[in-house]
């Protein structure tokens, strides 16, 4: 008979007793397993050493490093690793951050072993489950949510989130005040687009899958998230750019499987972008029309959600012609 796979898991508390009691509650729990003990976030990160963790169950309150962020820091090597939140302090703010972090269950102390049983039992299911098959839309959509709260928290950003090359938003984390992202999401995908028709006129169409603008203020980085999504990330001048550029291609890795779950709307490979901007800007009459326009974008009800063709037919951006022949 084949035996399960090895499952590793990482119990984290900084009152070692608790540590020790709780391990040893699951110590015949999950068979073949390893149980790593640690009480501070970085010797958690030694013991784990670069190894792939299942399972973490971790103090939310502890010296130096809590542990939302050690889940985040564990999740750069072991990207869909389940997490488990225990605390005294389960405040609704706590709660709210350990959604976003994707944590799967919060356990408030004290609690009963046969509770921590249960819960450890439910959820290496699923995530048994979930790496035999593909997520469901639910889920993929709760997964892409903690992606990005930890792109936010491992770059310092201001907000990233997904959008479709339809200019559509999928999801978002964190937010600049007086921003409106849908409106952000629409001209940052017709910006994209417009980049997308620059290398085709240059021979190779496939040669930007990233942009990065810079300002006096701010900083947006928008790349490609498999086929038909957009990642953008915006970030102060005090975050270093190629720090903003390797987390999010990490995320990119997570959420590009997790986006194939996601019904496209719209495909840009259809539209002539060539003839649109010829189209958009042929006089400066038109010109003077754009900026009347994107003033206006600027006044629309905040969390209205509008796609593509509605900036179209609104005049946001030039009509774009589907390609002939």
């Amino acid at each position: 008979m084949q035996s399960k796979r090895l499952k590793r898991i990482l119990v984290v508390d900084d009152e070692p007793h608790v540590a020790m009691v709780t391990a040893d509650a699951l110590n015949n729990l999950y068979q073949p397993c390893e149980l790593l003990i640690a009480e501070s976030a970085s010797q958690a990160l030694q013991k784990a050493g670069g190894k792939k963790i299942d399972l973490v169950i971790t103090d939310y309150r502890m010296p130096g490093t809590d542990g939302l962020a050690l889940i985040n820091s564990l999740r750069k090597e072991s990207p869909d690793m389940a997490a488990i939140l225990m605390t005294a302090y389960g405040t609704e703010q706590i709660k709210s951050q350990a959604a976003r972090s994707g944590v799967d269950q919060f356990m408030a102390k004290p609690f009963a072993l046969d509770d921590i049983r249960r819960v450890v039992r439910e959820v290496l299911s699923k995530l048994d489950t979930s790496r035999t098959t593909h997520p469901t839309s639910e889920q993929a959509r709760q997964q892409i949510t903690g992606c990005l709260g930890r792109l936010v928290a491992d770059v310092g950003a201001r907000c990233a989130c997904v959008i479709r090359q339809d200019g559509s938003l999928v999801d978002t984390a964190g937010g600049v005040a007086g921003l409106d992202m849908q409106v952000m999401a629409t001209l940052m995908a017709a910006n994209f687009a417009a980049m997308v028709e620059i290398a085709r006129l240059l021979g190779n169409p496939r040669s930007f899958d990233a942009i990065n603008h810079e300002s006096r203020d701010d900083n947006v980085y928008t790349c490609t998230a498999g086929p038909d999504h957009l990642l953008v990330v915006i970030y102060g001048l005090t975050v270093k750019s190629g720090a903003a550029r390797y987390y999010t291609k990490k995320s990119v890795e997570v959420l590009t499987p997790l986006l194939e779950t996601t019904v496209v709307e719209a495909d840009l490979a259809d539209l002539d972008l060539g003839a649109a901007l010829d189209g958009a800007f042929s006089d400066e009459q038109q010109m003077e029309t754009l900026s009347e326009d994107t003033t206006a974008a600027a006044e629309w009800p905040r969390g209205e959600t509008i796609t593509l063709d509605e900036a179209i037919r609104r005049g946001i951006i030039g009509d774009l012609p589907l390609r002939k022949g």
